[in-house]
């Protein structure tokens, strides 16, 4: 079942410049109407305060920090994107939107999407992004190339199915 959010929302901080991943908490923050407030600084930036790897000893991007009132739970510290997602949909969806399944056959369905997105489709977005946004090679430090042709041709064939035709799976 889904957890009904407080009356008031909690104060919400998320750390990170706007990157995909940063960007889909952002983005299921605006879709349950929860305001946030952001902390732009590079991961770079971030493992260089103290105050920040204590939160997250990683030092990735995004962590986002929910201040609940004590009788609530108090402060909540999250990382990894598909977890604070995850949390943000089952915290505060409130209009019952299935941001958040409700059965375990409709969660596992989402995580296989979720897991997808991490560990197939990034790691082969990540050389087109690299290289178109921010003008660099990838990994980063590495000369650029100018392969679009076949690394978007790799994007529209992962693990020998077809983009499109997962999108049309996923979206019945």
């Amino acid at each position: 079942s889904v957890i009904m959010a407080a009356a008031t929302a909690p104060r919400v901080v998320v750390y990170g410049i706007p990157t995909s991943r940063v960007c889909k908490v952002l983005w299921a923050l605006g879709e349950v109407g929860v305001p946030c407030e952001r902390v732009g600084k590079t991961p770079m930036e971030l493992k260089q305060d103290p105050e920040y790897m204590a939160m997250n000893p990683k030092g990735t991007v995004p962590t986002a920090v929910f201040h609940w009132p004590e009788s609530e739970g108090g402060t909540l510290v999250l990382n990894e994107s598909n977890t604070i997602t995850s949390y943000i949909a089952h915290r505060f969806d409130e209009r019952k939107r299935g941001l958040y399944p409700s059965s375990p056959e409709g969660l596992a369905l989402a995580w296989q999407w979720l897991e997808w997105g991490e560990t197939t489709l990034a790691p082969r977005m990540s050389p087109v992004w690299m290289g178109l946004i921010r003008q660099t090679g990838f990994p980063p430090g590495t000369q650029m190339t100018r392969d679009y042709d076949e690394r978007t041709k790799a994007l529209r064939r992962v693990n020998g199915v077809a983009l499109d035709d997962m999108l049309r799976t996923w979206s019945t």
